[in-house]
């Protein structure tokens, strides 16, 4: 009996240490498990799913493409919409291009829980589903679909495309204007896309002069019309008057058989521009499935021009990256299926598969409809979500509130239309390429027309430099493909961000009116502007050093001017993710003087042989920087705009954007990240695991030695480091690991001192270190999630 309080004493302080240490892990699980909890729920299980429909020709090479378009667009928006805890998947829906299919299949999309349409790619296919949507409220857009109609009247229709109004006006003002014809030939199919597409040209001929001498029509689901029609025209076609020239106003099958048709029957002399379904998928499979065209790419195509919504020499920084996605998300066309994943990266490397036209519209498509569901997101029942997002599509009213596409800048006008460039291409080898003159929209606006503006308007329009489509006018432009070849990258300083190129810059371009005067130094000297040229002594731009130039003559009509460049160029380095970080080594140059309407610089990727140029830097030793690699070189042009009159009086009554035309180059190199670990990472691992080590000692003056050496290597190593880099407004990812160091140093040591104030009491002491041996690998764990999440 006297023995029993004495025990009860005992156990009473054992049993009140562990409740305090069952507490505490309880509470550091709890905090650890919410953490993964809240990851996991929200990248992983979004608050809701919204629904998006794409429909088309699905069993085609259109149709596919569109899916790939679309998908690579939800990809990408799915990553940044799980911030808002949503989630957005695709169904699917095959309409054949049939309009009757097609409207079957926007009623099941009405019915079902789809709150958009991407789609139809046939504008047949497109009106006859429209007043489905009109009816029942689901916005639609769709990337091909070009005939007027389609969006006049329904303002439930959207269309990130060019209509067939100013696409017809344009081929007839480029055939007169640019081509010099004075007779044309028309081929068209009597559908909706064709007929409008006819009509606009005709129209415009009437008005500038060209002669329609004959047309052709014919109904596209008869195949027995389309073979009476073409076999007419190419009767005709084969005694053909002198300076003519022939319009495919058809779809892709219809174009592609006809080019085929007529290079067989040896009708080679006529020359041929099509519309924009020349520059579909489905039109150069077509004709990459021509065992000829397998040897001697081109042998169809070579020497016809045709308007599209996207030419990849024209291309912006945005369509860069969408090539390195698609590339990275479908690889070839031809790429075996296989699980060595190393295997397929050398094929996709080896053939470089562009992504079509088709799969960038509907990329463009999917972006216009994705970022409207995001700008504010639609809430309610089904139908107050559809009427919410079709505001919101009319919210991308101005180029002040446009989407930034791969073709451009995507917004709409009263119609629902798309205020776009129509590029002119020509094939070459087999692909489309940029024609030697664009029609441009004009680079500023007048709302005061002053006698010198109006003498200069009316001067290009005599000139026929300047026409009117549509209310806008769009003023002739120059053509000049640009090529570089690397002589060396060196004196890398990434605190100053400053680096050396030596390299050879070409300009290839068509004199005007075909006059082969000697064009020397037409673009050297103070003309072509490197914009982040960088003097290294005062930090102010300058011309760089052009050691020598000379001018090639390849043809009657080409003339190439070579220039030799090396100066030092600075670029803008982001260290967020240092040491796992990516450098870009730009290098930007427009033209002083000329704007975009009368100049514009493309991307001379058959002359550079694109896709060699890294293997070629890498072969040559170009790039040799101690710890850096070249992990992708990207070249593309774009708009540096400015709204400086620059004292010049005709823009002083203007509201002008003037915008010139930049050549872009993009180095990208990144870090030898084994070497970096070796020397800088793996002792900060070493730090962590030594500071561990605490728990694991029983010495007290051991303890806080080791607690104290933590800190002064890890601030050494943190010196040492962050001299390498310039001053930053944030803090790096190899920062957080410091502060991580510095904080588990500090807490280890704030532990050890508890457990020594409680030294006598071993029960405790030995709870103490059980929490420090638990919770210190949990917040190392913590860190690391949220470095990943939020930093990588």
């Amino acid at each position: 009996m006297s023995e029993q309080p004495e025990k009860t004493a005992i156990s009473s302080p054992q049993k009140r240490g562990k409740k305090q240490f069952y507490l505490i892990l309880a509470a550091i699980i709890l905090l650890v498990s919410s953490s993964g909890i809240f990851l996991w729920k929200t990248y992983l299980f979004p608050k809701e799913t919204l629904y998006v429909a794409v429909v088309g020709p699905m069993s085609t090479p259109n149709g596919e493409a569109m899916v790939q378009g679309v998908q690579l667009a939800l990809k990408k928006i799915n990553r940044e919409s799980h911030i808002h805890g949503q989630r957005i998947e695709l169904l699917k829906f095959d309409d054949n291009n049939d309009p009757n299919l097609a409207k079957e299949k926007a009623a099941e999309i009405v019915n079902g829980k789809a709150v958009a349409v991407i789609g139809h790619y046939a504008s047949d296919a497109s009106l006859a589903a429209a007043d489905v949507y009109k009816q029942h409220g689901i916005p639609a857009v769709t990337g091909s679909a070009t005939a007027d109609k389609l969006t006049v009247g329904n303002d439930w229709y959207f269309r990130v495309i060019f209509n067939n109004t100013s696409q017809g006006a344009l081929v007839a003002n480029y055939v007169h204007n640019v081509l010099g014809y004075d007779k044309a030939y028309i081929l068209f199919d009597e559908d909706a896309y064709g007929s409008s597409l006819k009509d606009a040209f005709v129209f415009s001929a009437r008005t500038i002069g060209l002669k329609i001498q004959e047309q052709w029509g014919f109904t596209s689901n008869n195949p027995n019309s389309f073979n009476q029609s073409r076999a007419k025209m190419t009767q005709v076609l084969k005694d053909k008057a002198e300076n003519s020239i022939l319009f495919l106003a058809t779809h892709s099958n219809e174009a592609a058989q006809t080019l085929i048709h007529l290079k067989h029957k040896r009708v080679v002399d006529i020359p041929i521009i099509g519309a924009d379904a020349l520059s579909s998928k489905t039109f150069a499979d077509k004709i990459k499935g021509e065992i000829k065209e397998t040897y001697q790419p081109g042998y169809y195509t070579d020497g016809v021009y045709l308007t599209t919504p996207f030419l990849s020499d024209l291309a912006g920084k945005r369509a860069v990256d969408f090539k390195q996605a698609f590339i990275e998300q479908y690889g070839n066309e031809n790429t075996p299926s296989t699980t060595a994943s190393h295997f397929k990266r050398a094929f996709i490397k080896t053939y470089n598969n562009d992504p079509s036209t088709t799969a960038v519209i509907y990329y463009d498509a999917a972006r216009v409809v994705l970022q409207a569901l995001l700008a504010q997101t639609p809430k309610g029942n089904l139908s107050e979500k559809r009427e919410r997002l079709k505001e919101n599509l009319w919210r991308f009213s101005d180029h002040n509130y446009a989407v930034d596409g791969v073709t451009g800048p995507i917004f709409f006008d009263k119609n629902g239309d798309t205020d776009k460039q129509i590029p002119i291409g020509v094939f070459e080898n087999g692909k489309p390429t940029v024609a030697w003159y664009q029609y441009w929209p004009r680079t500023w606006t007048v709302p005061k027309m002053t006698p010198k503006i109006l003498k200069e308007t009316l001067a290009d329009v005599f000139e026929e430099r300047l026409l009117k489509i549509n209310g806008q006018f769009r003023r002739k432009a120059e053509v000049v493909y640009v090529g570089f070849e690397f002589n060396d990258i060196s004196q890398l300083d990434t605190k100053e961000a400053i680096y050396m190129l030596d390299f050879y810059i070409w300009f290839r371009f068509k004199p005007d009116n075909d006059k082969v005067d000697n064009p020397s130094g037409r673009f050297g000297g103070q003309l072509i502007e490197f914009v982040n040229i960088v003097n290294p002594t005062d930090g102010t731009l300058e011309k760089p050093d052009i050691e020598e130039n000379f001018s090639v003559k390849f043809d009657e009509r080409t003339i190439t001017e070579i220039y030799r460049v090396k100066a030092l160029f600075k670029g803008n380095f982001d260290f967020h993710h240092y040491p796992l970080d990516n450098q870009v080594l730009p290098l930007q140059l427009r033209h002083k003087n000329k704007t975009r309407d009368s100049l514009i610089f493309a991307v001379d990727s058959q002359g550079m042989r694109i896709g060699t140029h890294i293997e070629k830097l890498k072969r040559n030793n170009v790039f040799y920087i101690h710890g850096w690699q070249i992990n992708n070189l990207s070249f593309f042009e774009n708009i540096k705009e400015t709204d400086s009159t620059f004292g010049m009086t005709k823009f002083f009554h203007s509201q002008h954007k003037l915008k010139y035309s930049r050549l872009n180059v993009v180095i990208e190199i990144k870090r030898y990240v084994v070497s970096f670990f070796w020397k800088n990472l793996f002792p900060t691992i070493l730090l962590i695991l030594m500071g561990y080590g605490i728990f694991y000692i029983n010495t007290f003056n051991t303890k806080v030695a080791l607690g104290a050496n933590l800190i002064l290597p890890t601030s050494i190593l943190h010196i040492r480091l962050s001299s390498e880099l310039p001053t930053l407004p944030y803090f790096t990812m190899l920062e957080y690991v410091f502060y991580l160091i510095y904080f588990l140093a500090v807490y280890s040591l704030a532990l050890v001192v508890i457990m020594h104030i409680h030294e006598k009491d071993d029960k405790r002491m030995k709870l103490i270190n059980r929490i420090g041996r638990i919770s210190y690998p949990a917040i190392v764990l913590i860190t690391v999630i949220f470095i990943f999440f939020n930093v990588y």
